[in-house]
């Protein structure tokens, strides 16, 4: 695990030695903070980073080995801000909405009566963010599966579809039409 903290580093030095100022000061300062523990920390939380958050699902991040002090510990670190208070709303219609989506897949809802839905977020800081680009690789796709299917308990009445994601190009999203929750619905 030492290893992998000091790959993040080195490419964080290789970063601002081949584009200075590629990171804010700020984050070079959180950074140059950071235990080995805080670091590893981090990473884990990226493994389950959706976009620019983690779902405030607290039972889901426990069964991924993340417990709210965790997250506590990465707000004190100003890496992500835990106050659980932060939420997307999300209108939800007829047509396919998307509801979240990242490099590998892209989450839509739709309902017969329009309906907001309320995702509750523990957002990544700033500095979380430019280090997540860094950290982050693939994503974890049985936590988003997971995820979707919390999403699909508590709005019954929206139906939901996950798809991977082919490719994005500004802001067209090409993916399979391959439902990956219908062994779900089922």
């Amino acid at each position: 695990m030492y290893e992998k903290v000091k790959r993040i580093w080195s490419k964080i030095l290789a970063g601002e030695a081949k584009k200075p100022n590629s990171f804010s000061l700020r984050t070079l300062s959180i950074l140059g903070n950071l235990s080995k523990e805080e670091a590893l920390l981090f990473s884990k939380c990226c493994s389950v980073m959706i976009l620019n958050f983690i779902p405030n699902e607290l039972d889901l991040l426990n069964r991924y080995g993340l417990k709210y002090n965790d997250i506590l510990k990465m707000d004190d670190c100003g890496l992500i801000n835990s106050s659980g208070t932060i939420s997307a709303r999300i209108e939800i219609g007829s047509k396919n909405k998307e509801i979240f989506y990242n490099n590998d897949y892209i989450l839509f809802g739709s309902c017969e009566k329009n309906k907001v839905l309320n995702l509750s977020e523990f957002i990544f800081t700033a500095a979380g963010r430019e280090l997540s680009t860094i950290v982050c690789n693939d994503s974890n796709f049985n936590f988003i599966l997971d995820y979707s299917k919390i999403i699909c308990e508590k709005n019954k009445d929206i139906s939901i579809s996950l798809h991977k994601v082919n490719y994005i190009d500004g802001n067209n999203i090409s993916y399979d039409d391959e439902n990956l929750l219908d062994d779900y619905h089922e």
